[in-house]
C-alpha cells in the first residue's frame, strides 16, 4: 500500500523542493548530515560496499564450514585456462548439482575467511562464464547437460540443474556484494534472473504443474526431482497459485524420500533433500519438512564434503537464497544516480524499514506511519531512477567495464522491476499492520487459471474482518501495470460473519501457449482519503484457441522418401470449425498434401490428421528446421517449430598408439583405403562401418560402441558436391580432436572439456574427404556439422558411402562375415539382481546401447536373472528397476566413472 498524500509530497520534495531545502536547513543538521555522508562509500564502482544489509549469522558449524572451504579450494585448483573444472571423484557432485557459490558463502559466514571468499568468487565466475558460453547451445539462457533418457545418452535442458544454477548465480551476486563489487554483483544477479525466467518459460508443464526437460523429440521427461521445483521461490516467475501445485509434487516425493535414496549417489541425495526442504519451507508444510529431516542422514566427518555440507545446511531454517541482495544492489545503485545528500540520506534510512516489511516473517517493530513514509520514499526513488536511466546512463566507462554483460542500464531496469515487487510485499505487510485491530484479511482467487489467450478471466475477491466492522469510502481493483478501476454497485464494508465479496473480469493478454505472471491489486480508500493497497501474485496459463500436438510415429530421422507427422488438434474456443495451416521450410522440404490447407473438426472438439513431408533424393546430412503455423479464424492458434535430421555415414578405425598426440601423423592421414589393415597396440586395426546406434542425428558420434581401448581413433566419411563451394564447418568434442578436409587440417579441439572449433572450408565439386582424429576411449564423443542456416538446401550434397567410397561394399560384407565368425567365441554370462519387491528389472549397458527394452530380466523367486551372449571385452552396465531407478550391481567385480558424476558397474568377459 502507499499513502497518496505521502507519495505526492515525497515526489515533490525529491524533484523540486530539495534545492530550496538545502538553503534553509539548520546549520547543525547540515554538519551532522555531512559527517554521516563522509562515512559513506563513493558512488557505484567495482569496490563499493553494500551497506544496510540485513544481519547474517553463521549457518554451518565451524568444522563443516572449514571442510567445505577446503573442498572448494581443491576444486578450484583443477580449473584450466578455459574456466572448466575437473574435481576429484568425491566432489564431482558440484558439476551435476551446481551449488559452488552457495557453499562458499555459507562457509564464509562461519569462518569469515575473506581470502577464501575472493578466490571462490573469481573461480566460480570463470567457471560459470565457461559453462554459459559452451553449454547453452541455443542461446536461451539454459545450460544443456548430458543425461540418459529412455536408454539413450542425450543433452537436455535439465530444470533441476538450471534451477540450482539460478540459486547459485544469485549467491554469486551476494558474494560480490560482500566483496564490495557492485557491478559484477548486478551482472550475476541479472544472469540469475534470466535463467529463472527462461526456466519457467521453457520447461514448466501446465498440465502436470512441474518443470520437465524435453528429449530430442520434444517429449517431456517426467521426472519429479525436488530441485526442479525451486522456481516456486523465484520472484516474478511463478504465482502463488501454481507454486502450491508444484509443492504438492514435492510433498509426494518427500513421502517416498527413504525409497528415493541411491546408495552410490550420496552427495546427490543430500542435495535432493536440501532442495526439498527449501521448496517446502516456503509453504504451509512444516510437518513434512520435520519428517523429511528425520529421514535425512546426519552429517558426519566421514561424509564427502558436498554431502556433509548439504545435510548440515538442510537442517537450518534459513533460505538458500532470498531477496535481500535485491535491496543491497538497489541501495548501491542509488549512489550512482547523483542524488543530493539529503535525498540519499532519506533513501538509506527508508530502506531498512522497507526491507523489514518485505522480508521479515513477522510484522516488524515499526509504526504504520514510518512504514508508509519509507515505502513512499522507495517508490519515488524507483521512479526517479527509471527517469534517469531513460534520459542518460549514470554508469561511467569504468562501471561499464566492471559489468560483464552488454548493458548495465537494462540490467538496472530489470532490477527496479524486482524492487517494485518487493515493495508490493511491503505494502501487504503494512496493510496487515494497519488493520490488525480489526483482523482484516483479503484474498483473490482465480476462477480458472487456464484461459484462452485474449479471452476473459474472472477474479473472486473476499475481504473478511474478525474484529470490528470496517467501512471504506472507495474500492478499486485490477491488474497491476494495466488498469485498476473502481468497483461500483456493492456495499464497501466488512464485518464478522459478513465478508465483503465481489468479482472482477479482465482480458487474458499475452501469447498463447505461455504461463503469464501477473499481480492483482486492490486499493482501499479510508474515509479520510488515505489509500491502502494489497497485492496478489498469480499465474495464468494462456491456452491457444486450438492446441496442436505433433507426433512423429517413424521418428524425425530421414530414412525414407516421406516422413509422416501426426497432428492432434483440440479446440478450446468456439466459433471455428477448423484450423488453417501454413508450412515453412528454409531447406525446401514440402508437404505432399500441399504447403497450406485446412484441418476440420467435424462434429467434435478434437481431431487427428497426418501430413507427409517429402524428402528429396539425394539429401544431404544435417539438420532441417521447419515451421507449421496454425490459425483458427482470425486468431493465431499456435506454432510447431521442429527439425528433421539426416545422419552422416561414417567408418571407423582404431586404436593407434597415442605417442605424439594430435601432431603425430598416422597412416589414415596419408590417405584412406577402407580395406587396409594397420598395426595397433591391441593387434590389427581395421576400418569398420559406424553403426546407426552410435550416430546422433544432429551430427554427433559416440565412440562407445566402437573404441575398445584408449588411443588415437579415426572417423572417415565422404561428401559429394554438385559444384564448388565454401561452407562453415564445426567440430565439437569432449576429447582432443582434429578435423581434416581433403587432407588439410582445418579445426582443432585441444582440450577434453567439451569445446568446439569452427572454420570455413572450400569444397571441391565431386568428392570431398572428411577425417576426424580423436584421442580418447569409449567415453569420447564428437560432433560434426557442415553448413549453417544460410546453406540449407536439402540436395546440396550427398553422403552415400556405398556409392562414393571405394571398398565400402566389401567392408560391410567383411563385417558381416567377421560378426558371424565371432559368434563362435561368445561367452554366456548370467546376471542376477536381488529385489523381490521390484515390478520390472532390465539391464542397460554398453552392450545394448543402454536400451531398457532390449534386455528385460526374468524373475526367479526373489531374484531377477538374465543370460547374455557376449564377446570377450569390458562392458559397463546398470540395472533399471521399475523403469525409473538405476542401480549398480552389488555383485560386480568393480565400477568405473560414467562421465557424468556417477558410476557404472563393470563386467569383464574373458577369452
Amino acid at each position: 500500500m502507499i499513502l497518496k498524500q505521502v507519495a505526492g509530497s515525497l515526489r515533490a520534495r525529491l524533484r523540486g523542493r530539495l534545492g530550496r531545502a538545502r538553503r534553509f536547513v539548520h546549520p547543525v543538521l547540515v554538519v551532522r548530515i555531512a559527517m554521516w555522508v563522509l562515512m559513506l562509500p563513493s558512488p557505484v564502482a567495482a569496490d563499493d560496499a553494500a551497506t544496510s544489509s540485513a544481519p547474517v549469522v553463521a549457518r554451518l558449524d565451524v568444522a563443516t564450514a572449514q571442510a567445505t572451504e577446503a573442498a572448494l579450494a581443491s576444486i578450484f585448483r583443477t580449473q584450466d585456462a578455459s574456466g572448466a573444472l575437473a574435481p576429484a571423484e568425491e566432489s564431482r557432485a558440484v558439476l551435476t548439482h551446481p551449488l559452488l557459490a552457495t557453499m562458499a558463502y555459507d562457509a564464509y559466514l562461519s569462518t569469515r575467511n575473506t581470502a577464501a571468499l575472493a578466490l571462490a568468487a573469481n573461480s566460480i565466475a570463470r567457471y560459470y562464464d565457461y559453462l554459459l558460453s559452451s553449454a547453452d547451445r541455443d542461446g536461451d539462457h539454459l545450460v544443456e547437460t548430458a543425461a540418459t533418457v529412455r536408454g539413450r545418452e542425450i543433452r537436455i535442458e535439465d530444470p533441476a540443474f538450471n534451477a540450482l544454477l539460478a540459486v547459485d548465480l544469485r549467491n554469486l551476486a551476494r558474494i560480490n556484494m560482500e566483496l564490495r563489487r557492485t557491478l559484477p554483483g548486478l551482472y550475476w544477479y541479472d544472469t540469475a534472473r534470466s535463467v529463472e525466467r527462461a526456466l519457467v518459460t521453457t520447461t514448466f508443464n501446465v498440465d502436470d504443474d512441474y518443470c520437465f526437460a524435453r528429449d530430442n523429440n520434444g517429449v517431456p521427461v517426467r521426472r519429479f526431482v525436488p530441485a526442479a521445483a525451486l522456481p516456486v521461490d523465484f520472484s516474478m516467475v511463478l504465482g502463488d497459485n501454481y507454486a502450491e501445485h508444484v509443492r504438492a509434487h514435492v510433498v509426494d516425493w518427500a513421502s517416498r524420500a527413504g525409497a528415493n535414496v541411491e546408495p552410490t549417489e550420496r552427495a546427490g541425495n543430500a542435495i535432493d533433500f536440501l532442495a526439498a526442504v527449501e521448496v517446502l519451507r516456503g509453504g504451509n508444510h512444516g510437518p513434512v519438512v520435520d519428517a523429511l529431516r528425520r529421514v535425512m542422514p546426519l552429517p558426519s566427518s566421514a561424509a564427502v564434503p558436498v554431502e556433509r555440507y548439504a545435510l548440515a545446511r538442510g537442517r537450518i531454517d534459513v533460505p538458500l537464497v532470498d531477496d535481500d541482495v535485491t535491496f543491497s544492489l538497489f541501495l548501491n545503485l542509488t549512489r550512482a544516480a547523483g542524488f543530493a545528500d539529503v535525498d540519499q540520506f532519506r533513501i538509506e534510512h527508508a530502506l531498512p524499514a522497507v526491507r523489514a516489511l518485505a522480508l521479515s516473517p513477522t510484522p516488524p517493530v515499526l509504526s504504520v506511519e514510518e512504514g508508509a513514509r519509507s515505502i513512499g520514499t522507495a517508490y519515488n526513488t524507483v521512479e526517479s531512477l527509471r527517469e534517469r536511466l531513460r534520459a542518460s546512463s549514470f554508469f561511467n566507462p569504468n562501471d561499464r567495464r566492471a559489468f560483464a554483460g552488454p548493458d548495465p542500464n537494462i540490467a538496472t531496469q530489470r532490477l527496479l522491476d524486482d524492487v517494485t515487487l518487493l515493495l508490493h510485499r511491503a505494502e501487504n505487510r503494512l496493510f496487515e499492520m494497519h488493520y490488525a485491530a480489526q483482523g482484516v484479511t483479503a484474498t483473490a482467487t482465480l476462477v480458472d487459471d487456464h484461459v484462452v489467450a485474449m479471452d476473459d478471466f474472472v477474479v473472486h475477491w473476499e475481504v473478511t474482518s474478525s474484529g470490528a466492522a470496517v467501512r471504506w469510502k472507495g474500492l478499486s481493483a485490477g491488474v497491476f501495470g494495466e488498469a485498476v478501476a473502481p468497483v461500483n454497485g456493492i456495499t464497501l464494508d466488512a464485518s464478522p460473519g459478513a465478508p465483503l465479496r465481489f468479482a472482477t473480469r479482465y482480458t487474458a493478454r499475452g501469447a498463447g501457449g505461455t504461463l503469464r505472471f501477473l499481480t492483482l491489486t486492490a486499493v482501499f480508500e479510508d474515509a479520510d482519503g488515505t489509500q491502502w493497497r494489497v497485492h496478489f501474485d498469480r499465474s495464468i496459463a494462456l491456452n491457444l484457441p486450438v492446441s496442436i500436438t505433433a507426433r512423429f510415429p517413424q521418428g524425425r530421422t530421414m530414412l525414407a522418401s516421406t516422413i509422416p507427422v501426426e497432428l492432434v488438434l483440440k479446440q478450446f474456443a468456439g466459433g471455428s470449425d477448423g484450423a488453417k495451416y501454413f508450412w515453412f521450410s528454409p531447406a525446401g522440404l514440402r508437404l505432399a498434401e500441399g504447403n497450406t490447407g485446412v484441418i476440420h473438426f467435424a462434429d467434435g472438439d478434437s481431431t487427428m490428421t497426418t501430413l507427409h513431408v517429402e524428402i528429396p533424393s539425394p539429401c544431404r546430412p544435417g539438420v532441417f528446421p521447419f515451421t507449421l503455423k496454425f490459425f483458427a479464424g482470425d486468431r493465431e492458434a499456435g506454432t510447431i517449430a521442429s527439425s528433421f535430421f539426416k545422419p552422416y555415414q561414417w567408418t571407423f578405425v582404431g586404436p593407434f598408439a597415442m605417442d605424439g598426440g594430435l601432431n603425430r601423423q598416422l597412416p589414415p592421414e596419408q590417405g584412406v583405403n577402407l580395406l587396409e589393415t594397420y598395426p595397433g597396440p591391441n593387434g590389427a586395426a581395421r576400418w569398420r562401418p559406424v553403426p546407426e546406434s552410435a550416430c546422433d542425428p544432429r551430427g554427433g558420434i559416440s565412440l562407445g560402441p566402437l573404441a575398445t581401448d584408449r588411443g588415437v581413433q579415426y572417423l572417415y566419411t565422404i561428401v559429394a558436391c554438385a559444384y564448388e563451394t565454401s561452407l562453415p564447418v564445426r567440430l565439437w568434442a569432449n576429447a582432443p580432436a582434429a578435423l581434416f578436409i581433403n587432407g588439410r587440417r582445418v579445426a582443432t579441439v585441444a582440450s577434453a572439456n567439451g569445446d568446439s572449433a569452427t572454420a570455413t572450408v572450400h569444397l571441391n565439386p565431386d568428392k570431398n574427404h572428411v577425417l576426424i582424429k580423436v584421442i580418447g576411449d569409449r567415453d569420447a564423443r564428437v560432433s560434426f556439422s557442415l553448413g549453417d542456416a544460410e546453406n540449407l538446401a536439402a540436395d546440396e550434397f550427398d553422403n552415400n558411402l556405398a556409392e562414393l567410397a571405394g571398398g565400402y561394399t566389401e567392408l560391410t560384407a567383411r563385417e558381416m562375415a567377421l560378426g558371424a565368425s565371432q559368434n563362435e567365441s561368445r561367452r554366456l554370462i548370467t546376471l542376477r539382481y536381488e529385489d523381490p519387491t521390484a515390478a520390472t528389472v532390465a539391464v542397460v549397458g554398453s552392450f545394448n546401447g543402454w536400451s531398457p527394452a532390449t534386455n528385460q530380466m526374468h524373475k526367479n523367486g526373489g531374484s531377477w536373472e538374465l543370460t547374455l551372449s557376449l564377446l570377450p571385452g569390458k562392458y559397463s552396465y546398470r540395472f533399471l528397476v521399475d523403469q525409473n531407478k538405476q542401480v549398480l550391481d552389488p555383485t560386480a567385480t568393480g565400477t568405473e566413472p560414467d562421465g557424468y558424476g556417477g558410476r557404472n558397474s563393470v563386467l569383464v568377459v574373458n577369452q
